[in-house]
């Protein structure tokens, strides 16, 4: 089984950033032992994961049995893939946003006492864009490639500053030192382009989300909005 998942992560690696191959080939290789072809099995002995973590890993499973079907080294058909259909309610509502704590200028105020002046800049390029962090290391000229080796416009701002050279690692260090991670700053970019004013399609088209429902758990209703709205519709019948 180890073999065939390193085989199918290996496949992978044109598509995903490499923290995504080495995330998803440890979490695979967690579950290795109760990959059975019984989607019972594997749902009981995953029960100790939270709701999230389970439909996450769920969908990796699902996608890892499709490239064995589809490379001859599994016949009939995806039985999780079955088994996620008929029991959809226990994969719903499972999404928990998490959110950090500080506001956009406080994370500003924190990047700016970074010392290392090549860690600092990328730092602002990751909260001034919204770009995930393996997308910000492209050479872009407007276009960057996202997840699933999808193609968008890119808004990276121009920050100058030394070369960037280090690792994602060391990069994850020197934010850890000013609680923050990488993608706490994608996080923070996103949350102030809404209020700024974007709607969930600009959200997506931003962030390179296919779904708006993955953009609405970024958005409020704003709740005196609305009331304005629906006010000045009732002008508009009078009116007529």
């Amino acid at each position: 089984m180890e073999t065939l998942i390193n085989l199918y992560i290996d496949s992978k690696k044109y598509a995903w950033a490499e923290t995504t191959i080495c995330s998803e080939r440890a979490r695979l290789r967690s579950i290795s032992n109760f990959l059975n072809g019984d989607p019972e099995y594997l749902w009981q002995n995953i029960q100790s994961l939270n709701p999230y973590s389970r439909s996450v890993l769920w969908i990796r499973v699902t996608q890892f049995y499709d490239w064995k079907i589809e490379q001859g080294v599994h016949n009939g058909s995806n039985s999780y893939k079955t088994w996620r259909k008929k029991n959809s309610k226990a994969f719903k509502n499972c999404y928990i946003k998490t959110k950090p704590e500080l506001t956009f200028d406080e994370a500003l105020s924190r990047i700016r006492s970074i010392r290392r002046t090549d860690i600092r800049s990328r730092a602002f390029e990751l909260i001034g864009s919204g770009l995930r962090y393996f997308e910000c290391a492209q050479q872009t000229t407007g276009r960057v490639t996202g997840k699933g080796n999808k193609t968008r416009n890119s808004y990276k701002p121009q920050v100058r500053g030394p070369t960037y050279e280090c690792s994602y690692e060391t990069f994850r260090r020197h934010l850890a030192k000013i609680g923050l991670r990488p993608h706490d700053l994608r996080k923070l970019a996103l949350t102030k382009i809404v209020e700024l004013g974007a709607n969930e399609f600009e959200l997506c088209e931003i962030a390179g989300w296919s779904s708006i429902n993955t953009a609405s758990s970024y958005i409020k209703t704003n709740q005196s909005k609305v009331t304005g709205l629906m006010e000045q519709l009732q002008v508009d019948i009078k009116g007529r």
